[in-house]
């Protein structure tokens, strides 16, 4: 990730997070085998909208009232053991930081571990979290009281105004004035954690290529490979920044036919590898940076451009002013924008064509 986003510290969607912190810490986790369910045991915004979906007619899916119940009669059969560690992996898959710096003692839960303690439970949890975020959270309602995805995107973006996707800094992210949005993507994936799927510190939009074309339901946080934890760069990190170094070698020194697979992207940083070594793997970064590099439209324009501009420099202004120092000054504008028209790798490219001696 390329630089992270300012986090919306506050907007009355997280409500709905809030009433779910309650309802599974103060309500699910705190059942008792001698105290049947009752509506009245919810807070009190919950039961309301769990009772206005209910009694709405037109909602014909009982996405509230019943799974409440359902799961409450779950937990009245656990001992408090079993609801305590239930109670730790909750809080902990709602720490999305602490998940992705590997930190703290954080450790995720999967719903193949839920399986294996209750499957009945895993079967209402992940039907229950999934209709949260792809139906409960868009119903009138809901959104009378907490108001709207699209309002929080507005917000969002006009906070978060670079317009560049940070998952690649090629695409770019919708404004608020457009009539449609990027979606949001759970970065930890629903399909594979419970409990944090309307976490707005899960959620990031993201340009449509990452999502729908690369990271899919991929985990940032565990290896497809072996399964081991890694670390992942958290979309909302509040920490000083990163650097991370791109270096480009190219093997045909022909910037003219250079092809993809004359390229080769080296993507380093001094503080943060592991999560670089996450980000390329999951985005198919260097895939995509080397398509930029060989492209007409990129990579090889970039070269012809420089050529060109020295080139229609009056004769006087040449006698003082060398192409190598054209390039470095080049290269410098490209590096005071970086997220500008490919910039950041633009000035690799240039960089790496100089140290080559082709331009």
């Amino acid at each position: 990730m390329l630089f992270p986003y300012q986090f919306i510290e506050n907007h009355s969607i997280y409500a709905l997070q809030q009433w779910m912190d309650d309802l599974f810490l103060n309500v699910w986790c705190t059942a008792d085998a001698a105290v049947d369910y009752n509506i009245d045991l919810l807070p009190d915004d919950l039961k309301e909208i769990t009772l206005a979906i209910f009694y709405d007619a037109r909602i014909t899916t009982d996405y509230l009232y019943g799974p409440i119940e359902r799961v409450y009669i779950i937990f009245q059969g656990f001992d408090q053991p079993t609801k305590d560690l239930l109670a730790q992996a909750y809080k902990n898959n709602n720490n999305v930081l602490d998940l992705c710096k590997q930190q703290n003692g954080c450790n995720p839960y999967v719903y193949s571990t839920l399986q294996a303690l209750s499957e009945p439970l895993k079967n209402e949890l992940i039907s229950f979290y999934k209709s949260l975020f792809t139906s409960v959270i868009h119903l009138k309602a809901v959104q009378d009281k907490i108001g709207t995805i699209d309002s929080h995107y507005d917000e969002f973006v006009t906070t978060n105004d670079e317009r560049k996707c940070p998952f690649c800094g090629l695409n770019s992210i919708k404004g608020p004035n457009r009539t449609v949005r990027d979606a949001y993507d759970h970065y930890l994936p629903k399909d594979i954690y419970p409990f944090n799927s309307i976490n707005f510190k899960n959620l990031a939009p993201m340009c449509h290529e990452c999502n729908s074309s690369h990271k899919l339901r991929q985990d940032p946080i565990t290896s497809p490979n072996t399964n081991a934890r890694r670390r992942a760069f958290f979309p909302y990190d509040t920490d000083n920044g990163y650097e991370i170094n791109i270096d480009l070698t190219f093997s045909n020194p022909d910037i003219n036919t250079l092809s993809e697979n004359d390229v080769t992207v080296n993507l380093t940083s001094p503080t943060h590898q592991q999560e670089v070594d996450t980000w390329k793997e999951v985005f198919g970064i260097e895939e995509r940076y080397k398509e930029k590099c060989a492209s007409k439209t990129d990579g090889k324009y970039w070269f012809m451009q420089i050529h060109d501009e020295y080139n229609n420099l009056p004769f006087i202004s040449k006698v003082f002013y060398s192409k190598g120092k054209h390039i470095q000054n080049v290269i410098k504008s490209a590096r005071t924008n970086p997220f500008a028209a490919g910039n950041f790798i633009k000035a690799s490219f240039l960089e790496s064509c100089a140290k080559m001696g082709i331009i």
